[in-house]
This record gives C-alpha cells, structure tokens and sequence, in this order.
C-alpha cells in the first residue's frame, strides 16, 4: 500500500518555494489526513535521515510581528514518491509487537468535536506555534521529538522525527478483526508504563495532552516502543483544549466560560484508563461517551458505561481493573490526581529513565532542558 499521492496545495506552496530556495525537504508523499492538518514523509537531504511534516490544512495571516521572520526559516521540495506504505507515519515489514502477522492496514477514523469557540484556533497557526514550542523544548524518549518549526505562504509547518511504526488505533484494529494476538497483560504494560512516564514528565510543566487515545500513541518498531505524539490541542493553567474525541474525553473538556470545569492530571488519566479499557476489552470499543453518560445520570437512569470487570477479557489482575474503574470516573475529585497514584493502583513503579538515556546517548550525553521543561529526575 504506497502512500497517498501528493495534493496539489502542497506541491503548490513547495514548487514555488524550490524556485527560490535550494530544497532541503524531499516530500515522498502523505501518509495522514486529519481535520486540521496533513502530515508527509519526507527526507532530509542536510541530516540524511527520514522525517514527518506536519502541515496545517488551511491558510492563516501572519501576525505582524511575526511578518518578516515568515518564509524565511526552511526550504523543501517535491521529490519523488517512494513506496512508503503507511497510514500514520509508515508501516514497517516487520511490526512491533513481534511474533504478529502483519496485513495491509486499513484507514482509521476518530471523530473529533470542537467545544470551545473561545479557544478554538480556526485556521491560524497558534496551535502549531504552541505545539511546535512545547516540543522543541521537551525531550523524553516517550514523546515525539520535533526538529524545526516554520511558515511558509501562510500554512504552518512542523518537522519531526519520523517514527517507523503505526498507530495504537490500527494495532487493534488489527486485534480486533483477528489477524493479530490478543495482548496479555505484559503486551498491554509495555504500552501503558511508557505512556504514563511521559504524561508524569508533561504534568511535572504543568503541561496536559488532553487528547491521550490510540491514534495518538505510535508503536514504534525501531526501538521497541510506543511513542505521544500530537500536543495541538495540549492546555496550560491558561489555555485551554479546544476539541474533544468522544469516548476518551472525561466531562471537563466539554466545558467553557468562567465556570468550566479545571483541567489537570486526572483529565489525561481518564483518556488513558479510556484506552486502556478499550485495549482490554472484548470488544476492542472504548467505553461510551461521557455525555451520554451524563445525560443518562441526570435523567435518574443508571450509568450506562459496561463496568470494566464485565467488559474485560480474562487474565488481568484486579489492580489493572480497579485503575481502569478509578480513572474512568466521571466527577474529577474521584480519579487518582497524579501519574504516582495512577501508579499505586496499578501497583507498579514509574519506569528509570536513567538507563535508557545513558545507554541510547552515551556517558556523555545529557537530556535537553529549558526553564520550563526538564528531563525525569532519575530519583
């Protein structure tokens, strides 16, 4: 399955760059369309190494203070398409996890809602800006490592490391139409652990994901890992998230105004006890909506969510499902307010990344840091 073919905005916007500026950026064609953004493979010719572009759908006017700093940052150019398969960023001929049968993926669609006009960020490129700071500053081995930033004719650009793997979402897709084993209790950890070592280094900034689901979350087949991606619609103390994905999103993010709900560490925990509860169901479904469970309460009816004990495959101990049950609770103050009492509930330690960055980097490497953002202290 290649990828997609180039469309014609961005050959556009490239073409008329490349006339001007010698290209950098090979784009060898689209391997993701969402809403609001489009994202490429491409090759970077400086680095000689295989990178993502993550490009906003629709134009903007540059702030004026930011008018002479536009078109001046980057150069790419239209290359030609290679046989990249993919439906995220790639697929590899020999996917993680191992010792599962690999098939054609099939495209996935997760529907996202805009709930707060006041915070919705249209067609502008605040969002990637935003994105694009939180990620040039972080670095954690767990989350998606942006490489540069720039805008160009109006779109918003954001390179990043290119992840050679595919989605959480597909990976149980897969489970779920047979073709793949169904995850165990340590296939499901090797996903989970990670993920919440990277929201614990998030919340730490006071930095929130809040959009915490499997299209979110790459398998990356590389270094055998999952690996967040996506902060365009993370939220500070003040600012914040503009849409919701029903399913995962608790009922905090579906309030705004001056009496809207507060966000923190308990709004990610929910959307991940959501995945999780999907990863080890029978269906294979996340749970239903927390509107509609709302509503359902409110009209004396009983919650309409499947406890996770009856939803449940076999083999999972009790700690997992009461961490499941915990987080997906609909009042906040009722949710575990940290990654460490997550942690408690399942009854596991928070991952040392001391090793992993020592021995991927060597003895005189260290993480990257900045006055908002610092690596994992490793206790």
């Amino acid at each position: 399955m290649a990828d997609e073919p180039l469309t014609d905005g961005i050959v556009s916007i490239l073409g008329a760059y490349e006339r001007e500026h010698h290209g950098r950026y090979v784009v060898t064609g689209l391997t993701a369309r969402g809403g609001f953004s489009e994202v490429y493979r491409a090759e970077d010719r400086f680095l000689r190494m295989s990178v993502a572009i993550k490009m906003s759908t629709s134009g903007f006017a540059p702030d004026k203070a930011d008018a002479t700093q536009a078109n001046d940052t980057a150069s790419i150019r239209v290359g030609s398409r290679g046989p990249h398969a993919g439906s995220l960023y790639d697929y590899p001929t020999q996917p993680w996890p191992p010792a599962m049968g690999y098939k054609e993926p099939r495209s996935e669609a997760v529907s996202r809602t805009v709930v707060s006009p006041e915070s919705w960020p249209g067609s502008g490129a605040q969002p990637f800006r935003s994105e694009a700071r939180m990620l040039l500053a972080a670095s954690h081995p767990y989350l998606v490592e942006a490489l540069h930033y720039f805008e160009l004719e109006s779109r918003a650009f954001l390179v990043l490391k290119y992840v050679n793997g595919f989605s959480l979402g597909h990976w149980l897709s897969l489970v779920e139409s047979s073709d793949w084993n169904l995850p165990d209790v340590i296939r499901v950890m090797e996903v989970v652990e990670p993920l919440l070592s990277v929201l614990d280094f998030l919340h730490q900034e006071f930095v929130y994901h809040c959009d915490v689901k499997p299209e979110n979350v790459l398998l990356d087949s590389d270094r055998k890992q999952p690996v967040l991606i996506d902060l365009g619609n993370a939220c500070t103390p003040e600012h914040r998230p503009w849409a919701v994905t029903p399913g995962y999103s608790p009922p905090e993010l579906y309030s705004f105004g001056p009496d809207a709900s507060e966000v923190g560490p308990w709004t990610d925990l929910y959307m991940l006890s959501a995945m999780l509860y999907r990863m080890i169901a029978r269906t294979f479904r996340p749970p239903i909506s927390a509107t509609e469970r709302l509503s359902a309460l409110s009209a004396g009816e009983p919650d309409p969510l499947v406890p996770v004990r009856d939803a449940a495959r076999p083999g999972f101990p009790e700690s997992v499902l009461t961490a499941v049950e915990v987080g997906l609770q609909l009042d906040p103050q009722r949710r575990p307010r940290s990654v460490e009492e997550y942690l408690d509930l399942l009854k596991r330690r928070p991952l040392s990344l001391e090793k992993y960055y020592f021995a991927l980097r060597g003895p005189y490497w260290r993480p990257r840091a900045s006055a908002h953002f610092k690596p994992e202290s490793s206790g």
